[in-house]
């Protein structure tokens, strides 16, 4: 990912960082000035194409996984789906995200994995936000502050890099929200849930504490035999965990090293960035439990102190820190628009001015020092 101080490529990633910036900037002015939900509706659309458009174009630096995955599935094209499926998919312990790996090389477009798991991930991300500005018909103001928030931390490009950690959470976090939330057609999101564990490990424990949540706390709101069949999906759960322990024992060991090629200096500000933003949630939170709280969404705030919880424990552990607290910035969208949307009406700008000022100090770091300022679109030399 590298230091934006590097020579290798700066003005590509110059360009690259620009590009972002501009486009968190003016998207960020365009839903706080908005008129109605329609305008803030099509600024989100708009910003979705244009990060596709760039995930499409991103130029991966040989440390990312997506650099990684293409030398790996370089000859795919060339097998038929029969020896694609016996020979790796059939005894992988995330089968899904190794299909799709299989279908973007048979596609030929090398830009459409990346751009695909850009669209998945921000489609659910914005979709959440859409849906709360609606239902709870929330200032522009509000959705402006959690939306900048949001784009400050540059979670973009450990989406379009990585593949797998963004599409999994996507997937999490909809179903979450869905049957958490929305309280909509709860057992089938609990079975669709499993299906991120299929494409990165690392959702096993997260989807656990989800199917434990749902079925606790949401125990009187349904009917006994769907409490029973949630019980029934903790079966492949287990069957995963003893079939495929050894990816999950190196998911809790995995060094920041490591994940990052050995670029430690590159780590210390990506933890940096994953602090503050660890510390704003909770303060948003903290707010939101003192005077915003509401009792339709006691599963999704018990889920999100669960996990904030968990990943200060795990805090020596850069991958579990790293990816859960990315996961818990999707997961905790409608508590974040709730919370500041409640603050703008009661008129404590103070309030708001502080999260924008802290996703300012994020954004500046991402840019300059964190996953960020590795994006670049365009390779002169």
């Amino acid at each position: 990912m590298g230091d934006i101080t590097e020579g290798t490529f700066l003005a590509e990633r110059l360009l690259g960082i620009s590009a972002y910036l501009l486009l968190t900037l003016f998207s960020y002015l365009a839903i706080k000035s908005a008129k109605s939900y329609e305008d803030i509706s099509r600024t989100l659309n708009i910003t979705l194409l244009i990060l596709c458009v760039m995930a499409f174009f991103y130029v991966p630096a040989t440390s990312a996984d997506l650099f990684r995955w293409r030398k790996i599935i370089a000859n795919w094209d060339q097998m038929s789906f029969r020896q694609f499926f016996n020979s790796t998919m059939k005894t992988s312990s995330t089968p899904l995200a190794y299909l799709l790996f299989y279908i973007t090389e048979k596609a030929g477009i090398p830009g459409l994995l990346p751009s695909f798991a850009c669209f998945v991930y921000h489609l659910v991300v914005f979709s959440i936000i859409k849906s709360e500005t609606k239902r709870r018909n929330l200032t522009a103001k509000a959705v402006s502050v959690v939306y900048f928030f949001f784009m400050s931390q540059g979670l973009f490009l450990g989406v379009i890099s990585s593949i797998r950690n963004g599409l999994a959470f996507a997937i999490a976090a909809y179903c979450v929200y869905k049957d958490l939330v929305l309280k909509e057609k709860r057992l089938f999101y609990c079975i669709l849930s499993l299906f991120s564990i299929f494409i990165h490990v690392s959702m096993v424990p997260l989807v656990a504490i989800y199917l434990s949540i749902s079925v606790f706390l949401g125990w009187s709101q349904t009917t006994w035999i769907n409490n029973f069949i949630k019980f029934l999906l903790f079966t492949p759960l287990v069957y995963y965990v003893i079939n495929f322990r050894s990816d999950l024992i190196e998911l809790v060991t995995e060094k920041a090293e490591n994940y990052l090629s050995g670029n430690y200096y590159s780590y210390r500000w990506e933890f940096l960035i994953a602090i503050m933003a660890w510390g704003c949630m909770v303060y948003i939170i903290a707010r939101y439990k003192k005077s915003f709280f509401d009792n339709n969404m006691t599963s999704l705030f018990v889920y999100c102190v669960v996990i904030l919880v968990m990943v200060i424990l795990l805090i020596k552990s850069y991958s579990i820190f790293h990816r859960f607290t990315n996961f818990v910035n999707v997961l905790a969208i409608p508590i974040l628009l709730k919370t500041c949307d409640g603050e703008m009406r009661e008129g404590n700008i103070v309030f708001n001015r502080n999260i924008l000022i802290i996703s300012a100090a994020i954004l500046l770091l991402a840019c300059t020092r964190g996953d960020l300022c590795g994006y670049k679109f365009l390779a002169f030399s």
